[in-house]
């Protein structure tokens, strides 16, 4: 059996130097011209002599018939020596130092993978998987159906998308559908990097056309039941929940399903897992209770801010992180812990921004205190701070602690006519509607927060 392999290593690289199989490219830049003009990906094989796992590649790997499939439909395959002198310039471009080599490469010229050894056809096939979930080539629907990758898996969304502007629904239904079930669209890149797009299309399609409603809510339905039923990981199927929900607008929906899986399998992975995936609307329904353990301590904090400095993170980011854990940590009660996080990150970024941001965290949490009131006012009075987000954050701190609206409602309209902005005056008069008619979050009022001229005075006994 060696023998026989040693042989065919042989008469494989013979075949190599002298002739190419019908059809087959000669050198990469042939194999990258055609990959262009069929809008697929490169196979590029580099082999050499005496290379038993070359010839092995060739009579297992590369005949199985997955492997064949994918490389006829979305793929042209060159095979280069890596003895030639071409075949020695490739490994130059792209490292490679040893037999046998496969590298994956797009239409441009980008290496997208690489596989430095046998592996079988089963092997090959996972590798494949990974590197089509690649955006960099183009694809064209109908080239490959179930090998399709993320590139053509988009192009559809976004056909669908623009069919059911067209009103051309029942066009567009039947893209998207194709769209989420491709194999492409299950994979862990996709549902990170694209299944809000995916499933914000398919709800604006349901919307237009009924059967795709039906459909839609099936496969919500469906999902539903493999998350909160399953003691296995259902990634795929939270991210579905998740976002299928919040394209309909539905944030209820996803926090019972969350209640659903602790009911069910409150042991199970899907808890955790499905926590950490909907932390904005835990937030949302006020549940500080379930996201008590996602709080940092302070030197978390401090790490946190560190790294965000060093990669330069986005400065709304970092406000929209810690100003939901002061939110929390209000919500909860731990009101020093919370002004530990309010003075870092005032600390980290001392703007208006910033401290809108603490006022409307403290007025969601239903548990502002006077500091919160005392240091967006101070904000309010400076040059800076005269601004309709820094007056609607302290009107509605004010609103919310006192019970009537008399002072919130004089810095709103005191807004309202140092301002000529129409996107200013619209949000200070819809402050101005939901104050006056009482519809806001009142806060709670503790002993620990209320001043000392307000609390009542023990009469003596004697």
């Amino acid at each position: 059996m060696q023998h026989s392999i040693r042989l065919l290593s042989a008469c494989l690289i013979a075949s190599l130097a002298t002739s190419t199989l019908a059809g087959a490219p000669e050198t990469l830049d042939d194999a990258l011209k055609a990959a262009r003009e069929k809008g697929a990906y490169v196979v590029a094989a580099v082999y050499g002599p005496e290379c038993d796992d070359c010839a092995r590649l060739e009579k297992e790997t590369f005949a199985d018939e997955r492997v064949a499939d994918w490389i006829a439909k979305r793929a042209v395959k060159v095979t280069l020596d890596r003895t030639s002198e071409h075949g020695q310039a490739v490994a130059r471009r792209f490292g490679v130092d040893t037999v046998p080599m496969i590298l994956f490469i797009s239409s441009d010229g980008k290496l997208l993978g690489r596989q430095g050894k046998f592996v079988s056809g089963y092997r090959m096939v996972l590798l494949i998987d990974s590197v089509t979930n690649s955006d960099r080539v183009r694809g064209q629907k109908g080239v490959l159906d179930a090998w399709a990758g993320e590139d053509v898996v988009l192009a559809t969304i976004d056909r669908a998308d623009a069919l059911v502007k067209q009103d051309k629904a029942d066009e567009a239904f039947a893209e998207v559908v194709w769209a989420m079930d491709r194999r492409a669209a299950q994979s862990p890149s996709f549902q990170i990097g694209h299944m809000t797009k995916l499933m914000t299309t398919f709800a604006a399609v349901a919307k237009a056309h009924p059967p795709a409603m039906e459909d839609l809510k099936q496969r919500l339905a469906m999902a539903e039941r493999k998350v909160v039923r399953s003691k296995h990981s259902e990634a795929y199927s939270m991210y579905v929940v998740r976002e299928g929900y919040r394209a309909l607008e539905k944030p209820v929906e996803i926090v019972r399903v969350f209640d659903e899986i602790r009911r069910f399998t409150p042991e199970g992975v899907n808890v955790a897992g499905f926590k950490q995936l909907i932390y904005a609307e835990l937030l949302g329904a006020h549940r500080y209770e379930d996201l008590e353990p996602t709080v940092a301590t302070a030197g978390d904090v401090d790490l946190f801010l560190e790294q965000a400095s060093k990669t330069r993170r986005e400065p709304s980011n970092v406000r929209f992180t810690l100003a939901a854990r002061y939110e929390v940590l209000l919500g909860l009660g731990r009101f020093d812990d919370a002004e530990v996080v309010a003075e870092k990150l005032i600390a980290y970024a001392d703007s208006p921004s910033t401290y809108v941001s603490l006022a409307q965290a403290a007025y969601r949490s239903g548990r502002s205190t006077y500091k919160d009131v005392e240091r967006t006012r101070a904000v309010y009075e400076s040059k800076a701070g005269k601004t309709a987000d820094v007056a609607t954050a302290l009107a509605y701190l004010m609103a919310s602690r006192s019970r009537t609206p008399n002072q919130a409602i004089r810095i709103l309209e005191e807004s309202k006519a140092g301002t000529k902005s129409k996107a200013s005056l619209t949000k200070l008069d819809a402050a101005l509607a939901e104050i006056k008619s009482g519809n806001i979050r009142m806060a709670a009022m503790t002993k620990r927060e209320v001043p000392r001229s307000r609390i009542p005075e023990r009469k003596r006994k004697y």
